[in-house]
Order: structure tokens, then sequence, then C-alpha cells
């Protein structure tokens, strides 16, 4: 499918570039195999880490990836289809469990809007999510909400269950403005 030794970054539809990509092509380029990020602690694992020792397993909102590495798994999904994403419930935990040098990347590149940047209710109420840091590279919107949720008229409910506010996000107002081709916002 890809020119062999072409690196080549699949993006989730749900996310937002936040910063320059080229760290990220880089190393992939430099590390080779399977590039991921690492799933994304719930507010009470961070809280207490010993309690909740479990690891989280890969992300598939970001894959690098090198042409011709990882064509085993192309192989699969295509002669297997929907019987192995019913053997293993999902395509990261096939990604997780088949990957070749499946390595993590670095903690703070590709985040998750609502594990690491949303605020629980009440405090959602008067606080806005933050800004992802400088490091960032990648917001990813798994699961709800959506970005454009994020966008919203004033006083519309948008977030998760634990995780929502009635007002749109600034920031990702500003950029759905900028970079969408919808100009109703």
């Amino acid at each position: 499918m890809f020119t062999p030794e072409t690196p080549i970054l699949y993006l989730d539809v749900d996310v937002l570039v936040t910063g320059d990509l080229a760290p990220l092509i880089a190393h992939v380029t430099t590390n080779r195999g399977l590039q991921v990020p690492q799933g994304w602690h719930n507010t009470h694992e961070r809280w207490f880490p010993r309690l909740f020792p479990a690891e989280r397993i890969t992300h598939g909102a970001v894959i690098g990836l090198i042409g011709g590495e990882q064509d085993h798994l192309y192989d699969m999904v295509k002669d297997r289809g929907a019987d192995l994403i019913e053997e293993y419930g999902n395509d990261q935990v096939v990604f997780h469990n088949h990957g070749a040098k499946r390595q993590y990347l670095p903690n703070g590149w590709v985040l998750s809007f609502k594990k690491s940047l949303a605020w629980h209710f009440p405090t959602s109420l008067f606080l806005q999510p933050s800004r992802p840091p400088a490091d960032c590279m990648i917001v990813s919107f798994h699961g709800t909400p959506n970005p454009q949720d994020m966008t919203q008229r004033p006083f519309k409910r948008g977030g998760s269950p634990e995780k929502f506010g009635y007002f749109p996000v600034k920031w990702i107002k500003d950029y759905w403005t900028r970079y969408s081709r919808d100009s109703d916002l």
C-alpha cells in the first residue's frame, strides 16, 4: 500500500494537530517499529497510581510506522476482518499484541482531550479545558466529545458524562474556525 521505507503517520479524524509534526516524523523514522501513544489513565488512576497499577495499552489515535514494516497487520485485518475484531475487541488490542517492535511515543506528544485537558464537573462549570502544553503535537478526541461539540453555542451541554461544560471552549473554537471548511461557526 505504501512505498517501502516511507515514514507514515496515521491520524484519526477526531484529532486536532496542535504543534509541528516534524519531531514526530523524525522519531518514527529514527526509532522505526510501530510508534503509538499509550492509552491515557483515568483521573483516579493518575491520582492513586499504586492502587491502579494496570498498564494502559496502545491507543490508535496516532500511529507512526515505516512502509513495509507492518504489512502483517494489514494482512491480518484483510484476511480475518470482523472475526479478528471480534476476537480481540478492537483494533488497538490487535496493534498492541501484534505490532512489530511496538513502542510508545514520548509522554505529552499526544494527549487526550477528556483525560488530559478537561475538568470534572462541577469544576468544569468554572474552568475551561486547559490548552495543550507546548510539547503536545496532537490532541485526541476519542469517544465523546468530538472537537466540534466544543464549539457549540453557549448553554448547550458538551462533553462526556463526567467531564462536561455548557460553553464553547475558546481555543478549540478558534482552531475550528481557522481550519474548518464549515463557515457556520
